[in-house]
């Protein structure tokens, strides 16, 4: 009796996941679910070592969707895989122009050399009646030049 039990409460469950999985939709399974709504455009940052530069990275919105102007817009947990990068601010906020998001910190390279970035940039926006918040990875590199 109990490992009847077991076993039907084990298929009951395997069967709601199943079920959720389908309803989310492959989009959603595969982790590509906003290619067709946002493009993130970010470029490698040069400086001398020890000087500051800037690292720009814009999420542009595609015709359609909107701007959820009550959401914090942010990129943050900011690093540089060999800690040869200082960054101004670990969390940024994003300054809204339109459809873009622009994204815009100081950065200075302690060594000489390319020296990759890494980061998350969150940001809300809406279509008719869904509202949805996403993150993007965010993978550039700054140029530590002599």
């Amino acid at each position: 009796m109990l490992r009847a039990l077991f076993t039907t409460r084990t298929l009951a469950l395997l069967s709601f996941l199943a079920l959720a999985l389908f309803a989310i939709g492959p989009e959603a399974r595969s982790g590509e679910w906003f290619p067709d709504v946002l493009k993130l455009d970010a470029t490698d940052a040069t400086a001398k070592v020890g000087e500051r530069g800037t690292l720009v990275a814009k999420v542009r919105l595609q015709d359609g969707y909107g701007v959820l102007n009550s959401y914090n817009h942010r990129m943050f947990e900011l690093s540089s895989f060999d800690e040869a990068v200082k960054f101004d601010r670990r969390v940024v906020k994003a300054n809204v122009d339109g459809q873009d998001f622009v994204f815009t910190v100081g950065v200075t390279p302690t060594a000489a050399g390319r020296h990759q970035i890494n980061g998350l940039i969150r940001v809300g926006y809406f279509k008719d009646d869904t509202i949805t918040m996403v993150t993007l990875p965010l993978m550039v590199a700054v140029v530590g030049t002599e």
